[in-house]
């Protein structure tokens, strides 16, 4: 899994898929970025996800993980993503508008 902050990534030309995204990520973010002529996909349930995935390397995915599973069913599904070599060029990230600092802090000390 690529860990990298996605200040550092560059976006332009890569694909950009949003696992579970809330009301205000599809009403505003998606749109804009929409607008703003990026390639953008919504996934809405993370068990078609990895096979999406697969066939687009490189591609950015955002994970809300208020929906679908526990946090900690998230961070397992997200690790898992380390043992396929195709599926560790992709860059993820987290969304949350309600994550607690524990769940939190799972995601941030976990190992490269």
């Amino acid at each position: 899994m690529a860990e990298e902050k996605l200040n550092d990534i560059e976006i332009f030309g890569r694909k950009i898929f949003f696992i579970n995204p809330a009301y205000a990520v599809r009403n505003d973010i998606i749109k804009d970025l929409q607008n703003k002529e990026y390639e953008i996909y919504v996934i809405d349930n993370y068990h078609e996800a990895k096979n999406l995935l697969r066939l687009n390397q490189n591609s950015l995915l955002f994970i809300n993980v208020d929906a679908q599973l526990p946090v900690s069913s998230w961070y397992n599904y997200i690790r898992s993503y380390e043992k396929e070599e195709v599926l560790r060029t992709i860059h993820i990230t987290i969304m949350s508008e309600r994550i607690k600092q524990s769940d939190r802090i799972l995601f941030e000390n976990a190992p490269e």
